[in-house]
Formats: C-alpha cells, structure tokens, sequence
C-alpha cells in the first residue's frame, strides 16, 4: 500500500489530524478506493476547469508576491459586493455526508483574510450554485437559507469564526460558537472530517471540542450526523470560500490551496 506522511500541524501543508488517516496515494492510483481532489492554484485560469469566481462586483487574482499559488478573491468595494470561489463550474457538488450509505469524507483549505472591519466570510462547503449574489446576506453576511458546512463569520463581528452547518429552509446551528478570533492577513487551516458517523471541525489542525448542550454532540467525538438537528444529510456539496462586503470597502480573501476527498 502507498503511504503518505504529513510533517506537522503548524506548517502550511494539510494537516495530519485530518489527512493522516486519509488513503490518498491509494486514490491517486486506484480511482474505486476514493476521489481526491488537491488544488494548488499554480496553473489557476478563473472560470476554467471546473473553478468559478461570482458574486456581485466579484474580483480574482493571481497573487505574484507569492510562490506555490495563491489567488485572492473578494469584491471590488461597494457596500454589499460578494466574491466566492467554487467548484463544480457553481453547478454541481462533489461530495456528501450520508449517513444512510455514509462514506468518509475530508474536507481542509488554506485561507487569509486580509481585513477583519465589517466583512463576512464563510469557508466550507455549500449546495452547488452559491457563488452568487445574497450567499450571504445584505449588511449582515448571515447564512443564506440554503446547505453549508463549514466556517463562518458575519458582519456584526467579523473576527469570530464559529463552526456551522445549516439546511436548506431550516435554522442555522453553531456547534461551536467563537471557535477562533480572527486576526488580519493571517494564515489559518480550516477543515473538517467525516467518519461515516461523526464529523469533527478543525482549525489549524487541532479538533475544536464541541458545545454539548447542541443536539447530536458527543464532546469526545464530534457531532453525530443522524443525531444532529436539521443537517444537511445526503446534499451534494461543493467547496465554497468568499466574502461578503458590509461597508463599501474592498475585501478579499487569500487562498493558498484546497483539498478535497471521499471514499467511494
């Protein structure tokens, strides 16, 4: 069997309490072990291979100061312009969490967020097609009501990142409120992991614990899907990463790369 090892939590590559258990290179040479998908942004083309950019006034670029690939997106600066990037041409998701056939699944990217002043953010994964105006909300950057999972943060305080997930028609839940403060153009690893019965979020590596008192949460385990109030079960999901802009001023996020898996 190919192995794949993973130097640490802190460096700026996937990290080990996600990945290690993931059969990556197993993947690589036999697609009906799983789908892996690990994207760099070297040979980036916006609108091409399966990536869009969209929003409203949405930008993308190709940062040159740095190496290894690492493009920004936002929105150019009017009061509630929004940029995200997503997979799937913002037409199709890649993965579930099921719990009815349930496969495991891995989800982690690389982001930095280069102004913390009136601004929303989610990173994660969405229902296909959310790379669109309203994703999230006018002056409040709340969750539109459609499927996420992931990270976010809103406008009213726009350096607090909680662990979300949210169904289409159904009230948004934070399994864990302030689950890390946010500093400007700073680099954080988000992530997730699913293991067919649990799904446990991580932030630079490190499994954030869990708010007990929310329906389906073990604290020793992470939040039990089929327990879990109102998730979005079953739902195709695609990456999804953007801003939305709550003062007419440019923002943006950076994204260094993103990774994807699921066994089949």
């Amino acid at each position: 069997m190919a192995k794949v090892f993973y130097l640490g939590e802190t460096d700026n590559g996937p990290s080990p309490s996600i990945w290690g258990n993931c059969p990556v290179a197993d993947m690589i040479v036999d697609p009906s072990v799983g789908y892996h998908m690990y994207e760099e942004f070297m040979l980036f083309l916006e609108d091409t291979g399966g990536w869009l950019v969209a929003g409203t006034n949405d930008t993308c670029t190709c940062l040159a100061t740095e190496v290894g690939g690492v493009i920004q997106v936002g929105a150019t600066g009017a009061d509630n312009d929004e940029g995200y990037l997503t997979s799937g041409n913002n037409e199709a998701g890649c993965v579930k969490i099921y719990t009815t056939t349930p496969k495991e699944m891995w989800f982690e990217a690389r982001v930095r967020i280069n102004s913390i002043t009136d601004v929303g953010t989610f990173v994660g994964m969405s229902e296909e097609g959310l790379a669109a105006a309203d994703t999230l909300a006018n002056d409040t950057a709340a969750l539109a009501s459609k499927d996420f999972v992931g990270f976010h943060a809103d406008t009213a305080a726009p350096a607090t990142l909680d662990c979300v997930y949210r169904l289409a028609g159904a009230t948004g839940i934070i399994p864990k409120a302030a689950a890390a403060t946010l500093v400007a153009t700073t680099w954080y690893k988000l992530g997730f992991w699913f293991d067919e019965k649990y799904l446990r979020y991580y932030i630079d590596g490190v499994e954030e614990p869990l708010t007990a008192a929310v329906t389906g949460v073990d604290v020793n385990r992470g939040l039990k899907v089929s327990a879990a109030t109102d998730f979005p079960d079953g739902e195709e999901l695609a990456v999804l990463i953007g801003v939305h802009d709550g003062a007419g001023v440019a923002k943006n996020i950076d994204i260094d790369w993103v990774r994807v898996a699921q066994r089949r």
